[in-house]
């Protein structure tokens, strides 16, 4: 990333984007309505859906440390790779690997890693299942395991918008310097 985008994102407030709250409350909506179908068919979608909206918060989150540690190091800069074409198991991994975790940080990726597990014993057991109901316990936990997502993933939202790119967009003239010496 060229340093001047890291002050011009400061100065216009262009900092890693936060999903939309319509995009997420459409994706919510959708998986909800087809959890409640009560169906094989529905519970799959949702899990499926569930599991799209915890790849994309995880990503944004992790942009967003990232975009924090990129000031940290500045006027320094950092090569990291494009997280965009991995998968969630990449996902998880790449951003323990790069990004500074706190309590936050570790809070979100460990419901994460509880979803994925979950996604990968279930999806290649699935013709395993006898019943409907392991099915329909499986979909359940991963319900809740989106929800601790999300509850998750507020908190560091929340953190970055109010406390953490105030605090460095307090400081752009000070990093303006660091460029000209």
């Amino acid at each position: 990333m060229n340093k001047n985008l890291i002050i011009e994102d400061l100065e216009d407030g262009s900092f890693p984007g936060w999903p939309e709250a319509e995009w997420r409350i459409y994706l919510s909506e959708k998986a909800g309505e087809a959890y409640r179908t009560n169906t094989i068919e529905g519970r799959l979608f949702a899990f499926l859906v569930f599991q799209q909206l915890a790849e994309e918060l995880l990503l944004v989150a992790a942009e967003n440390y990232i975009f924090e540690l990129r000031c940290i190091i500045f006027p320094r800069e950092i090569k990291l790779k494009s997280m965009r074409d991995m998968t969630f198991g990449q996902i998880i991994s790449y951003t323990k690997e790069v990004c500074p975790t706190d309590e936050k940080l570790n809070a979100l990726l460990d419901q994460c890693e509880k979803l994925n597990q979950l996604r990968k014993k279930f999806i290649h057991k699935l013709l395993e299942f006898e019943d409907e109901k392991k099915i329909m316990k499986t979909t359940e936990k991963a319900r809740f395991l989106i929800r601790k997502i999300n509850d998750a993933y507020d908190d560091i939202a929340d953190h970055y918008r109010l406390v953490v790119f105030p605090q460095w967009q307090s400081r752009i003239d000070e990093m303006k310097k660091q460029l000209i010496i």
